[in-house]
């Protein structure tokens, strides 16, 4: 139940109070190395044992909640330094950053990072920075840790009788440009309260004339004579997380702690804002151990973290989020997170031991070291004691070297993936141990750590897991020393708890490429002296094999993309392409000799795109060689092929007909080299409405007509193209309806034709055959009969002809209308008898009057019906067409007709009008059928 209440109260968030504290102390690097070679022999003057302050962490008991080991979060067996798997690293550039000689301390905290320019080496004792290109020293740094740090120490004075530095951390901070190295000081050997205390140089480039800012805050801010230890170091883009085990003056735990420094606040001359967070874990309940600031590159970051194993169980990490970190910060309580069974490490065995037991080499505890934040996952790692299956296990008899990757850092963080790094051997198996982990910004995890067992000497080492690694599983490690000397030195005897080792290493990655890793890690340099040995590791190389679309190229052309697409890659190797983007100095390149690069674009590991001019370039085969940022390139040999100049030839057919009034569309097409055409109008014109741009000829015609010209085509090789011309640009399409005519009696005379054009336009009529003719739109029958009819429109201006439409009207014979008594064939029309009807019904008479005397013998009409059938054809007896029916004209020119009178005799002496002779003899005629 008390657990269980101090646990609760440990979830409750807390509000810093923000402290300021002094402002800095600046120093030129000249000036500190001048009081570095006067201190030379205070700072080397006797070896120092480092005191060994550290939580009890024996017999915790382990945390039900661990996931077992043989479930998502797979912990996989990796091959021991002997193994013939591929190497997982490649070595390149390899230096001893300093030796005991150097720093006469032990351990020597392992600790350097890498810059912009330089590798400095930051360890107990000794600050060296090193040309990283060569890898030799630069001789702009090299001083001790105490005169380097001796303005902002604790002063000797009073109770105060000695003081030194201790656990350096470095990092260069790529957000700020800056380089940031914290240490505690030591008083009276850790019985005294001391400081946490840090330096801050103005720039990326460590020379004579550049300088350091020094600040300090005091650590007796969680109570008074209580001793900060072993410092950790986090930076993002708000602020420093340092967190600290606490001792009492005697030495025992008091608790951790952990401050946040307001970044902002050491970037000048100060003064320093800190915040403390006291008692992160009380020595009695959960919290983290050893809590580890945690870093960050993300320019975007609005909270900072600190992580650490639990400091009640095993099997559990313990995250504290940080919330405000630039201003005023508040962190949470604890974030627990499950992990995989751990466990106690060993003291490590190693060749050539002669102190027994106390003789092996420290393992230190189980608690995590560096922690890094990339992408919004966080890596770690620690050694435990593990068996020859790689679990964890009190008699394993071997230290593997545990990572993490967890996500969800901002809710609820959760188990990414873990492993071990272990050597599975059954007898004499190595030790990996001090281990430190990276993530590329290709996504690859860099581990470095030392090795050693009862059969090898104590080497550095260094694996790596590929992005496309299956979860859980590193690579083989590789030891990048090959150390033939035991370790026994006589300064440091060793004891329960063994040689003093580590007490940390740390692996960081290149501020210029963001692919290359630096690791720096302990080793045997020699008889009974210990090294520091810095590695770059480089990254996979591009993919061994290229391929290029298109693979040809014309010459001549100011921008043209290609596609280069790369293959023949392993999951174990890791090929690829890399771009780290802005504002890294280094860049993935391409070169192809004779053509200009204008620009490359990462797609994916396997596929950028680079954008070429083929201006001047010369025809054939070229090479292509793309470059990663960090250096390594693959040429794929005549990869590409600029084609020869060519003069450019017409490949596309002339432009055809158009329409008025119809979008019209045309492209030439050419060929030749270079394939940058200009097309133009040389002789002739275009139809109205239609312009020539960019080899197409566009728009809406507007005139009808056949228009012929020229058009050439140019691309800097003569000779020029040429091509003729003939576009037909016809009028719009039109239809006629003819809708069919009824038939009609001869003695009707004519019909209205009644054809229309879709245009509107108007039709013409024409006879094709019969008995007709046509004038306008009236069909005039001159007999009975069929007569064909065509209609026509010829179009104009706008509109094309239409398609001729014709009908067939049939001209009946029609009613023997003059046979006035219907007296048959033999005396149908009979002028004594018919015509004197007629004649007498134009004179007025009516009734019996018109027929008494005058009907045929055979006459089968009586009175009533004569007079009815003179009443229907009354309008038709207007024969001379004056439009009044007259006996001496009309009646006469039918009697006339009647007798056999035809021509001159027919009409003599009868006023006809504007009528001829045959028009008169037609419309009687049609009244006799």
């Amino acid at each position: 139940m008390i657990f269980a209440t101090l646990s609760a109260l440990a979830l409750a968030q807390q509000v810093g109070q923000p402290l300021t504290g002094g402002m800095g102390i600046t120093m030129t690097v000249d000036a500190l190395s001048q009081r570095g070679a006067q201190n030379a022999t205070v700072d080397t003057a006797a070896v120092r044992i480092r005191p060994v302050l550290r939580p009890d962490r024996r017999n915790l008991p382990g945390n039900p909640q661990s996931p077992p080991q043989t479930t998502s979060v797979r912990i996989a067996s990796i091959a021991s330094s002997s193994s013939t798997t591929p190497a997982a690293v490649a070595v390149s550039t390899s230096f001893t950053g300093a030796t005991l000689a150097d720093v006469s301390a032990f351990p020597p905290d392992t600790m350097g990072a890498v810059g912009p320019s330089q590798f400095i080496v930051a360890v107990n004792g000794r600050l060296r920075s090193f040309n990283k290109t060569t890898g030799l020293a630069d001789s702009a740094l090299n001083l001790g840790m105490d005169s380097f740090f001796a303005s902002v120490m604790t002063p000797i004075g009073g109770s105060i009788t000695s003081n030194f530095t201790s656990d350096p951390h470095i990092r260069y901070d790529r957000l700020s440009g800056r380089w940031i190295v914290v240490m505690i000081d030591v008083p009276n050997g850790g019985s005294a309260a001391n400081r946490i205390l840090l330096a801050v140089s103005s720039g990326s480039t460590i020379t004579g004339t550049a300088s350091f800012t020094f600040f300090q805050f005091s650590a007796v801010a969680v109570g008074t004579g209580v001793f900060a230890d072993y410092p950790t170091l986090g930076i993002d883009a708000n602020a420093l997380y340092i967190g600290v085990n606490m001792f009492t003056s005697a030495g025992a735990f008091a608790g951790t702690s952990g401050y946040v420094v307001r970044k902002s606040s050491i970037l000048n001359s100060g003064p320093i804002v800190s915040t403390a967070f006291t008692l992160l874990a009380d020595p009695n309940i959960a919290g983290p151990s050893t809590p580890q600031g945690v870093d960050n590159y993300a320019a975007s970051s609005t909270e900072g973290y600190f992580i650490g194993v639990d400091n009640a169980t095993f099997g559990t990490l313990m995250v504290r989020r940080v919330t405000s970190p630039g201003g005023t910060p508040a962190i949470s309580g604890n974030i627990s997170l499950a992990v995989p069974a751990t466990s106690l490490p060993i003291t490590v065995p190693h060749l050539g031991n002669t102190g027994g037991s106390n003789g092996n080499l420290d393992g230190s505890d189980d608690r995590l070291f560096a922690a890094h934040l990339r992408n919004g996952r966080l890596w770690t790692a620690h050694a435990i004691q593990v068996d020859a299956t790689g679990v964890a296990s009190g008699t394993g008899g071997r230290n593997g070297t545990r990572w993490y990757e967890i996500q969800n850092l901002t809710t609820t963080p959760a188990l990414v993936q873990s492993g071990t790094v272990f050597d599975s051997a059954a007898t004499n198996p190595l030790s990996y141990w001090m281990p430190s982990v990276v993530v590329s910004g290709q996504g690859h995890a860099y581990l470095g750590f030392s090795s050693a067992g009862n059969a090898a000497f104590a080497n550095a080492a260094a694996t790596a897991r590929r992005v496309g690694d299956s979860l859980g599983t590193m690579q083989a490690p590789v030891a990048y020393t090959a150390s033939s000397t035991a370790y026994n030195p006589a300064s440091d005897a060793g004891g329960a708890g063994g040689r003093r080792w580590g007490d940390y290493s740390y692996t960081s990655l290149d501020p210029e490429d963001d692919m290359t890793v630096w690791t720096i890690q302990e080793f045997c340099d020699a008889a009974n002296s210990f090294g520091v040995r810095v590695a770059k590791l480089l990254a996979p190389p591009p993919p061994p094999t290229l391929a290029a679309s298109p693979s040809t190229l014309a010459s001549g052309q100011t921008s043209v993309n290609i596609v280069i697409t790369g293959s023949g890659i392993t999951a174990a190797a890791g090929q690829g392409f890399y771009d780290p983007g802005s504002p890294f100095a280094k860049r993935l390149a391409a070169s192809i000799p004779g053509l200009i690069v204008n620009s490359v674009t990462y797609t994916s590991a396997t596929s950028i795109t680079v954008n070429v001019s083929t201006v001047n370039a010369t025809g054939g085969s070229k090479n292509v060689t793309v470059t990663n940022p960090d250096g390594q390139a693959v040429t794929a040999n005549g990869l590409l092929t600029i084609a020869a100049n060519q003069a450019p030839v017409f490949t596309s057919a002339p432009p055809g007909a158009g329409v008025i009034g119809t979008a019209y569309s045309s492209t030439f097409a050419a060929s030749g080299s270079p394939t940058t055409f200009t097309y133009s109008v040389t002789a002739g014109t275009l139809p109205n409405g239609l312009s020539l741009a960019s080899g197409a000829i566009s728009g809406t015609p507007t005139t009808a007509g056949t228009f012929a010209g020229t058009v050439s085509v140019t691309n800097g090789v003569l000779p020029n193209a040429a091509q003729n011309f003939s576009i037909v640009i016809s009028g719009k399409p039109q239809t006629i309806s003819f809708p069919a005519a009824s038939a009609f009696s001869w003695y009707q005379g004519s019909a209205t034709l009644t054809a229309t054009a879709s245009s509107n336009l108007a039709v013409t009529y024409s006879v094709v055959s019969g008995p007709c003719s046509v004038t306008s739109s009236t069909l005039t029958a001159s007999g009975p009969g069929s007569c064909v009819v065509a209609a026509d429109q010829p179009g104009n201006a706008t509109f094309a002809s239409a398609a001729q439409q014709t009908q067939t009207i049939t001209v009946n014979v029609g009613p023997a209308l003059l046979d006035i008594d219907a007296s048959g064939a033999t005396t149908r029309y009979d002028a004594g008898t018919d015509g004197i009807m007629v004649l007498r019904f134009l004179l007025g008479f009516t009734a019996t009057a018109i027929d008494s005397g005058a009907s045929g013998a055979t006459a089968s009409r009586d009175s009533a019906q004569i007079s009815a059938q003179l009443t229907a054809i009354k309008a038709l007896l207007d024969i001379d067409g004056d439009g009044i029916l007259r006996a001496p004209t009309d009646g006469l020119l039918i009697v006339r007709y009647m007798l056999g009178l035809r021509g001159n005799t027919l009409v003599a002496n009868i006023p006809i009008g504007s009528l001829t002779t045959t028009q008169i003899e037609a419309k009687i005629s049609r009244l006799m059928p």
